[in-house]
């Protein structure tokens, strides 16, 4: 797949899909796209392939890019967001650039109704290294992070990140896990972890199910839900996905 209808094909790589649109990062004219580095880029375009459309987007400001040190970048996130629920109709969308640097991320944002770039800040106060893939739950993006074991949220209504605790055990050594939306609106969690089982004379995996809820302090406690025991007959599961109210898990011992 490629959108053959944009200009100087080399200086573009697609960054994300959503919603019908295809996000594009790139690189000045005359240079190359280059692929997995954690090099900050500036220019993007989006695209709608399937009416051969494309939008090429205001390059980021350089005021903006200054609230990043280049050497400390280590990673960088581009994907498209749902517009504001009060600019909702029907053609615009959001892109947003997320640079995680040692201690902090800085967020760029654009808004095609607006039509411009702006930024918002999240300082951890210790070094930060992701452990899971970016979710999608109720017009949040998060994603976990360790050693701090917590998870990463970002509004995209108010623009705004939160933290909340993941459950200390179980915990799985690779970091397979998934968020859902539970019952009432409320934060469910799946992940797999392993276990020495006597019995069985060998290594078990399970699943496991939470439901994030608040106690009568306001603080955010996670109850364990559901333990299932998966089959045996495979040495590694990967979680691949939610649709449509099933899970879907993947053997990845091969």
């Amino acid at each position: 797949f490629w959108c053959s209808f944009l200009p100087s094909r080399e200086r573009w790589g697609i960054t994300d899909v959503r919603d019908g649109r295809v996000l594009l990062a790139g690189v000045p004219e005359g240079s190359i796209y280059p692929w997995g580095g954690s090099k900050l880029l500036r220019d993007f375009a989006v695209c709608d392939p399937l009416f051969r459309l494309y939008l090429v987007l205001p390059v980021i400001p350089d005021d903006l890019t200054a609230l990043v040190h280049e050497p400390d970048i280590t990673d960088v996130d581009y994907f498209l967001v749902p517009p504001a629920e009060d600019e909702d109709d029907g053609v615009s969308f959001r892109v947003m650039c997320l640079a995680r640097c040692k201690t902090k991320l800085v967020l760029f944002v654009f808004s095609r109704g607006a039509g411009q770039w702006r930024t918002v800040a999240f300082d951890s106060g210790s070094e930060l290294y992701w452990a899971s893939r970016r979710y999608y739950w109720r017009r949040c993006f998060c994603r976990a992070f360790f050693p701090e074991n917590r998870l990463l949220m970002l509004d995209i209504d108010r623009m705004k990140f939160s933290v909340v605790n993941l459950p200390i055990e179980p915990w799985p050594e690779e970091y397979e896990m998934t968020f859902v939306e539970a019952a009432k609106g409320s934060l469910g969690m799946f992940t797999i972890f392993d276990d020495f089982d006597e019995k069985q004379g060998g290594v078990v995996f399970h699943l496991w199910y939470g439901i994030l809820r608040k106690d009568g302090d306001s603080a955010n406690l996670w109850q364990a839900n559901a333990m299932i025991s998966l089959p045996l007959s495979y040495r590694h599961y990967r979680i691949m996905g939610v649709a449509g109210g099933y899970l879907l898990l993947q053997d990845s011992s091969a």
